[in-house]
């Protein structure tokens, strides 16, 4: 039932209590391009920034404005890369390509990411987007998909994906129970060419089966994106400055690679020719994964307005920081952090260090794994530099959690967990992150894909608005069997500043900015 209230029954009879429109009527995207090429191998050379202005009667709309990112991923010879070849782009891949970022008004920056661009991203984009828009919308469009297989899929020339409308079978879950050949279908193999050459040995046809269709088979791709700064979730329009400026970091030359491509954690033994490289590379050679960057470009969504000669105004901005520590042991162990003292929120989380330099393992996963680098099959040099499969999992392995941070401790009771063989006790604090991201009741993310992307807890900080604690206590010990010697401890803590800005004679001649 609606909650109706008394101002819902005033009738509108005059056209000065219409809303005015300014956007609608005279908004309009304008493009703008970086004050450097940064196409091809240019990319990755230094700071790429993009600078604009607007007169006194000029607006903007952070919320509304994105990135327009065009790439592609190849063999090195420029050939289409196959689902053979076993590579994939990173999950939420524009944010995997950055290693910082700001935004700047007037040459004072409000909004600033310095570390973890991908990792604060992804967790963004799943504590207040619906599960079904992570799926549909945002798998699409930026490669958000948890699983490997399925953004696999979309570059690959011989790509596949479950049909929309699978003939057959009355729902999704189904296919679990079905073999073909002596393939069992399910969600991690379904769309690899296994179960097509299963098809062909039993002679059914695919296409009769109505279960595949052909994916986007895009090996050349265009990413809209916004970053993670706060101020693309501000959703007021911003007036007339002389300077504005967004400044993204691209990683180096010699990472970019390894960030933009995940290759298969896992790999087949039977054929030496579809090894998974444990670091992608880029070159002309045909056996080399390259990926290449076309275009970048930023639009903003620009309307004319009221003019701005003098004034004051506030812009709040809701910041989110991303700190590591290293796990040291399985055992009880008290990690200390110092955060914002108007921290809203506080996330956690357990991940990887090698991120960065193994492509298996992909910066915006919030995920541990077992690291067996190298096959223990030593009788020749190449199957002596074999790298080993990545079982994902460790994270999960967590077996008592607790955060102190100003004056409380949370969740209450300790958390009790319990994640091995026959056993998973990992549920509640799935549903405590839903709840507290007002997920739960609005088309949460999948348990299946929270696990995937990575689990986190997350807490929402109710304290005095006189209280400014800094400092955050995470306190947390594993199951013994658990590899914990590459893993690091995540923090993020989500905060709100404000930025003050001065205009006089219709410029900006002030910018402060404050935490509160």
């Amino acid at each position: 039932m609606p909650n109706l209230q008394e101002s819902d029954f005033d009738l509108i009879t005059d056209k000065k209590q219409l809303l005015k429109s300014y956007g609608e009527s005279k908004g309009h995207y304008r493009q703008i391009q970086a004050l450097r090429d940064v196409s091809g191998s240019n990319f990755s050379n230094g700071q790429i920034i993009f600078k604009f202005a607007l007169g006194s009667q000029d607006y903007w709309k952070p919320d509304h404005s994105y990135l327009r990112l065009r790439a592609k991923l190849t063999m090195g010879d420029g050939t289409s890369i196959g689902v053979r070849h076993k590579v994939a782009p990173g999950m939420n891949l524009a944010s995997c390509l950055f290693s910082s970022a700001e935004f700047r008004i007037a040459g004072t920056a409000v909004s600033r990411i310095d570390a973890y661009m991908p990792q604060i991203d992804t967790l963004e984009k799943r504590l207040h987007n619906t599960g079904g828009w992570l799926n549909d919308n945002e798998s699409t469009s930026g490669f958000m998909a948890s699983d490997f297989h399925a953004r696999q899929n979309m570059v690959s020339d011989d790509g596949i994906r479950l049909a929309d409308s699978p003939q057959g079978f009355n729902e999704l879950h189904s296919i679990e129970n079905t073999t073909i050949g002596e393939v069992k279908l399910t969600s991690a193999n379904y769309a690899q060419n296994e179960v097509l050459k299963a098809a062909q040995e039993v002679k059914i046809q695919m296409k009769d089966l109505k279960i595949f269709e052909s994916d986007r088979k895009c090996g050349e791709f265009e990413i809209v994106f916004s970053p993670a700064l706060s101020i693309f979730k501000y959703s007021k329009m911003l007036p007339c400055c002389q300077n504005y400026e967004l400044v993204l970091t691209p990683h180096s030359t010699s990472q970019i690679q390894t960030q933009a491509i995940q290759s298969d954690p896992a790999r087949n033994e039977a054929d030496d020719a579809h090894l998974v490289k444990l670091n992608v590379q880029q070159g002309t050679n045909a056996d080399d994964i390259k990926f290449e960057v076309q275009s970048l470009y930023f639009y903003i969504y620009q309307a004319r307005g009221p003019t701005v000669n003098n004034a004051t105004y506030l812009v709040d901005l809701y910041n989110t920081r991303c700190q590591a520590s290293n796990v040291p042991s399985t055992s009880l162990q008290s990690k200390s952090f110092q955060v914002s003292r108007a921290t809203r929120a506080l996330s956690v989380a357990y991940q990887s260090n090698l991120t960065l330099t193994d492509s298996r393992m992909c910066a915006s996963q919030l995920v541990s794994y077992t690291t067996d680098k190298y096959a223990s099959d030593h009788s020749t040099e190449a199957k002596r530099n074999q790298p080993q499969p990545v079982t994902p999992g460790e994270e999960q392995k967590v077996q008592t959690f607790y955060v102190n941070y100003a004056g409380k401790q949370f969740p209450t009771p300790n958390a009790d967990y319990k994640f091995e063989s026959g056993s998973d006790f990992t549920q509640e604090r799935y549903v405590q992150t839903q709840m507290a991201s007002q997920r739960w009741w609005d088309h949460a993310e999948r348990f299946r894909d929270f696990q995937r992307r990575g689990t986190v807890y997350h807490q929402i900080i109710h304290k005095d608005p006189k209280d400014s604690s800094t400092q955050c206590i995470v306190s947390q010990s594993f199951q013994n069997a658990t590899n914990v010697s590459q893993m690091n401890l995540l923090l993020f803590d989500h905060y709100r500043s404000v930025a003050r800005i001065v205009v006089q004679n219709g410029r900006v001649v002030d910018v402060t900015l404050k935490e509160e």
